[in-house]
């Protein structure tokens, strides 16, 4: 239908299927059968995902694929460039995400490299020693995972207490916000979180606060060189 251009400006969402021309289909229209919209560059140019027509940096988000397939999304390069998983538009390492696979296949995923830089477990698209982790195997089989060489030297995800590369996983926060944990560099290379009151690497942790209070240690203890490599 080459001269279908303005079929919809006035026509019928029911056969929707046939306006191959629909470029301002969803300027005001529905996000639900959104597989339809392959000229929806500015769908959702100026909202929030729950608001997903107005997404600034979703300009060419259905240019050659759906959300539901968003493996296929080529040209989603800069979807999350501010943002969390929750609200992955935002993501700013999630460049090359859907290249080559789905977020539900991310074992899949060739270009993860940075997915969890920054983040915290929960959110482990940020995880800095993350890079290659979903290279060639799933994070449900991840002792088998390849190129996940240190992670789990000593132990597994189950016992994290054991992950000698886990240093800075939670540099400033509690352990529920593990991302946080400013002095946790080496908490786990001999001691299981259960038992914390015995880890060997644990010295000045509680100096000057308790435990139930980790949020609020100081960084005085990291300036005397606590837990040192």
């Amino acid at each position: 239908m080459p001269l279908f251009r303005k079929f919809v400006e006035r026509g019928s969402w029911k056969n929707r299927r046939m306006m191959p021309l629909f470029r301002k289909f969803v300027e005001r229209g529905s996000w639900k059968n959104r597989r339809m919209m392959p000229l929806f560059r500015k769908f959702v140019e100026r909202g929030s995902w729950k608001n997903r027509r107005m997404m600034p940096l979703f300009r060419k988000f259905v240019e050659r694929g759906s959300w539901k397939n968003r493996r296929m999304m080529p040209l989603f390069r800069k979807f999350v460039e501010r943002g969390s998983w929750k609200n992955r538009r935002m993501m700013p390492l999630f460049r090359k995400f859907v290249e080559r696979g789905s977020w539900k296949n991310r074992r899949m995923m060739p270009l993860f490299r940075k997915f969890v830089e920054r983040g915290s477990w929960k959110n482990r698209r940020m995880m800095p020693l993350f890079r290659k982790f979903v290279e060639r195997g799933s994070w449900k089989n991840r002792r088998m995972m390849p190129l996940f060489r240190k992670f789990v030297e000593r132990g597994s995800w189950k016992n994290r207490r054991m992950m000698p590369l886990f240093r800075k996983f939670v540099e400033r926060g509690s352990w529920k916000n593990r991302r946080m944990m400013p002095l946790f560099r080496k908490f786990v290379e001999r001691g299981s979180w259960k038992n914390r009151r015995m880890m060997p690497l644990f010295r000045k942790f509680v100096e000057r606060g308790s435990w139930k209070n980790r949020r609020m240690m100081t960084l005085e203890i990291r300036r005397k060189g606590f837990m040192e490599e």
